[in-house]
């Protein structure tokens, strides 16, 4: 009854405060919950021991999730000059495990337009970054692709950003922050100026300087990429240059042949003991991509990559490919490697039938894992119930994970 009570009067508090912006929504919950039965046949032993256990498992587990508040935003508006605040907050629900409670809300804009036509200025009065540079350079899989960056340094820094130009054009912002409430001679300073350019279509083109009065050090990024459409199809490259307060002076450069998709979950199966194969965040396409840190011996990353889930998807396929190398100048040391996965999924009528393996084959002594699993499972001969049959596997031992001869699964899951 206490807690009824309670979620009634988070949902007049929430309505009360937050007006149109958020708003109470009791209809959005999850009551659900699963009951399961396994014949399982482990080829390894419980313990790995080598001696072939079989045996039940029984598992269930029921989930109820309550939201009450569906997360907004609210912002002022205006014309000419004005100034512009934007709040927000995120969902609030319960698990009725617990105490009823509201997330906070947050500043997310704070800007004052002294002008607002096709050239603008305006203020942003939080608390600077100091940051230049930096961002992703799209690579076929997430093993790498960033353009270097950097930042100027000033210890509890407070300020704002000026940001002005032509709208659609160029577009400049000067960071600037101080150190705070100190006397005269503890002072310290802190700018970045940046300017980028936005006439061209597909273009990304962004220059930065900064220095700061706390490390006296000069520091400048430029970055650039292109999207190139070819049909149906897109070249994108990408070149980065970054210098930091330690003097290091970082490049980076990346070039993507891509023809669907980007940011794609591939959900390859992974080793034992988090060892990766290929890893998520993919994109269709062949790429390739290297860091270079300028100085007299550099050590060169370089990563070549390979995706597909458009030509292959059709027949339920996703296959991936890479070889990352830590080093050009001492290639194949190290975790210098060769990955490629597969992951396979299709209903064939009533029957879904999975198929995933991959491979890992370290350089450097010759080292090779390989794992491997299938299942097919059927929903529609019992109703609520799903029945399936799947295997895993696993030779990974040299390279980090595990040598499993696998796990045969029978089960049936009920599930509402």
């Amino acid at each position: 009854m206490k807690k009824i009570v309670g979620i009634i009067a988070a949902l007049a508090l929430a309505t009360a405060v937050f007006a149109d912006a958020p708003v109470s929504n009791i209809t959005d919950f999850t009551f659900s919950g699963s009951a399961s039965l396994e014949y399982i046949v482990n080829l390894d032993g419980a313990n790995g021991e080598g001696e072939v256990t079989t045996g039940m498992k029984n598992g269930g587990s029921a989930n109820f999730k309550l939201k009450f508040i569906t997360g907004g935003t609210k912002e002022s508006t205006g014309d000419g000059l004005w100034g512009e605040i934007q709040i927000k907050t995120t969902d609030s629900e319960t698990t009725g495990a617990g105490p009823i409670s509201i997330n906070g809300a947050t500043v997310e804009k704070a800007v004052i337009h002294f002008i607002d036509d096709d050239f603008f200025l305006d203020m942003n009065i939080k608390e600077p970054g100091l940051s230049l540079g930096g961002g992703d350079i799209l690579t076929a899989t997430k093993s790498a692709g960033a353009f270097p960056g950097a930042s100027v340094t000033v210890t509890g820094k407070q300020g704002f950003t000026l940001n002005f130009g032509l709208k659609d054009v160029v577009e400049f912002g000067l960071q600037f922050a101080d150190n705070g409430q100190k006397i005269a001679k503890e002072k310290k300073f802190g700018f970045v100026f940046d300017a980028t350019l936005k006439a061209v279509d597909g273009l990304g083109l962004n220059a930065a300087a900064g220095y700061g009065t706390e490390k006296n050090k000069f520091v400048a990024s430029v970055k650039a990429d292109y999207k190139l459409a070819l049909g149906d199809m897109y070249i994108k490259p990408a070149v980065g240059f970054a210098l930091d307060e330690a003097d290091a002076k970082n490049l980076s450069a990346g070039l993507l042949f891509g023809w669907g998709g980007d940011g794609i979950e591939a959900k390859f199966a992974s080793f034992s003991n988090s060892v990766t194969n290929v890893p998520d965040k993919c994109a269709d396409g062949v790429s390739v991509y290297a860091t270079v840190p300028l100085t007299s011996s550099p050590a060169i990353g370089f990563l070549f990559s390979a995706f597909d889930s458009k030509f292959l998807g059709d027949f339920g396929l996703k296959v991936g490919a890479q070889l990352a190398v830590a080093n050009l100048s001492n290639f194949g040391k190290g975790s210098d490697a060769f990955d490629a996965a597969f992951a396979f999924s299709k209903a064939f009528g009533d029957w879904n039938f999975d198929a995933n393996a991959g491979i890992k084959f370290i350089i450097e002594g010759s080292k090779f894992g390989a794992l491997y699993g299938c299942g097919v499972s059927n929903s529609a001969i019992i109703d609520n119930t799903k029945l399936y049959l799947k295997y895993a596997g696993e030779h990974g031992a040299d390279v980090g994970g595990k040598n499993l001869k696998g796990t045969i699964t029978l089960g049936c899951e009920i599930s509402i």
